[in-house]
């Protein structure tokens, strides 16, 4: 079977890349996490239903997007609600990979009607401490360049990490391809929106799609959400680790159209 390609939808000289796959009638607005592009959902573009439109942006200052001026969580937000703006005037679902969560329900503050359901990949519902550390005063910062800014710290972080993916998936790889002051601005930002709390406002119907050997924050950020979504479906994706759409992006692919297709035409 011959892959997939995106289809470029701004011009090659716009601030922001934004690419699609497909040509169907439900649409997905796929945002990625702290060290990923457009490219976080090529495994997934390959093995969804014909129904399915995928539209993925590189986030400020990732793959093909320029960086802020100014990293401020304001402008960062509205660069993403432009992006959205792009899109057909359909009902749309939020798909957020990691942290891409958590951008996306803070963007969709503005028009949360837009939206119609929830797909959240892994997703952190706080910044966990070893996060933290990079957000110290001078220090942080020299933590951060160490741990993702070389290829020595970028391996010997995945090492450590052996548990929590598969063996030959790498959660450090794509860092590389990330200027470290972009990586660093977005963890910063991302962690001044805070709490989750004020995401209970919405309610539209939620999945948490869970890595079966991801990592604690995780299992402990379920319970935030399902504190402020009581209904939200979690579903544990067996034997991937903090990277889903990597490790089983088939099986993501069969989540996504039996919780976004009506019951009919999910299998079809």
């Amino acid at each position: 079977m011959s892959r997939l390609l995106p289809t470029p939808v701004t011009p090659a000289d716009a601030p922001d890349r934004l690419m699609r796959w497909g040509t169907g009638s439900v649409h997905l607005f796929a945002l990625h996490g702290w060290g990923g592009s457009h490219e976080t959902f090529a495994p997934l573009a390959q093995h969804l239903d014909a129904r399915f439109t995928l539209w993925a942006p590189d986030m400020p200052g990732y793959g093909a997007s320029a960086p802020l001026e100014h990293w401020e969580r304001t402008v960062y937000l509205s660069r993403i609600e432009a992006l959205l703006e792009l899109l057909p005037k359909a009902p749309v679902h939020l798909l957020g990979n990691c942290s891409g969560a958590i951008a996306g329900l803070a963007a969709m503050q503005q028009q949360p009607s837009r939206f119609e359901r929830l797909v959240l990949v892994d997703p952190f519902a706080f910044t966990p401490w070893y996060l933290k550390l990079f957000l110290w005063p001078i220090v942080g910062r020299l933590f951060f360049w160490s741990t993702f800014a070389n290829p020595l710290g970028r391996w010997f972080t995945n090492l450590s990490l052996a548990s929590k993916r598969e063996a030959d998936t790498d959660l450090t790889a794509s860092f590389s391809a990330v200027p470290p002051s972009t990586a660093w601005n977005t963890l910063r930002i991302l962690d001044e929106v805070g709490s989750v709390a004020p995401f209970a406002v919405y309610r539209q119907p939620a999945l948490i799609l869970r890595g079966g050997k991801t990592f604690a924050a995780i299992h402990a950020s379920v319970l935030q959400w399902r504190a402020i979504w009581p209904s939200v479906e979690v579903v544990e994706v067996p034997r991937t680790g903090h990277l889903p759409l990597t490790e089983a992006p088939d099986e993501v692919a069969r989540q996504l159209a039996a919780f976004l297709l009506p019951s009919e035409e999910a299998g079809g």
